[in-house]
């Protein structure tokens, strides 16, 4: 819908009720995008991760300054200490 359609399907008031409706409520993509970050936050502290990580940390900055790329020696590192923790965590107990 374009800007000039809202305005001739919705008034000043009715657009003002809808503002403060959103404004309390989230909006779907907020919900999920929570959800994911409580699932993923969940997830890494089962496998090792940072456990005093806050579910902040997890979701996404949108139009934040993007992090210092990584070189491939960094992202082999990663990708090693990983699968390490992965091989480690398939060897416990039941």
């Amino acid at each position: 819908m374009t800007v000039r359609e809202a305005q001739e399907r919705v008034d000043a008031i009715e657009f003002n009720d809808w503002r403060a409706y959103f404004a309390v409520q989230p909006r779907d993509a907020d919900r999920i995008e929570g959800a994911i970050a409580f699932l993923t936050m969940t997830v890494a502290s089962m496998f090792g991760g940072n456990r005093s990580a806050r579910l902040q940390d997890f979701l996404p900055s949108w139009g934040a300054s993007t992090p210092e790329r990584q070189t491939d020696e960094q992202m082999l590192a990663a990708a090693k200490a990983f699968a390490a923790r992965m091989k480690a965590f398939k060897k416990r107990p039941e």
